[in-house]
């Protein structure tokens, strides 16, 4: 089992900031650098242990897979935020207010996809179930496109 003070060394390894600094440079992509609030942690950890990998799993494709993972995540990124959100009974347009660059251990769940579709696609669904993604399904075949498509 994953714990928080594993996840605070995980992503503040060497394998980790170079995946978010080549995010950046590559695809423009930042993060927000302001620290954790410590609840992020825990839910990384929840995640981690409910997907059945390993932090060495998360390391191995960031040493062996990076540009493909990268391409993967930005990729996905670009089509999801430019989705329009499907709220029942809003008849009213969407307003935002501010987007924030996300924490740096956005790419945690980002990896646990990654991991999933490379190496256990049959679990892929069921991992989006337990974690509680919306219309979990339509997702997970969302996502199996955008790797298809690299």
């Amino acid at each position: 089992m994953v714990n928080v003070i594993e996840i605070h060394e995980f992503i503040n390894n060497f394998l980790y900031r170079r995946a978010l600094d080549e995010l950046e440079k590559k695809y423009k992509i930042s993060t927000n650098e302001e620290e954790l609030p410590p609840i992020l942690f825990e839910y990384d950890a929840n995640d981690i242990n409910l997907s059945g990998a390993s932090l060495s799993d998360l390391e191995t494709i960031l040493a062996n897979s990076l540009d493909s993972f990268l391409k993967y995540t930005a990729l996905k990124l670009s089509i999801f935020l430019n989705e329009p959100d499907e709220q029942e009974g809003n008849d009213e347009e969407d307003v935002l207010i501010e987007r924030r660059p996300p924490y740096k251990n956005f790419l945690i769940i980002h990896l646990l996809e990654y991991y999933l579709i490379t190496n256990d696609v049959d679990n892929l669904n069921i991992y989006l179930k337990k974690i509680k993604i919306p219309n979990s399904k339509k997702y997970g075949e969302q996502l199996k496109k955008i790797y298809a498509s690299l």
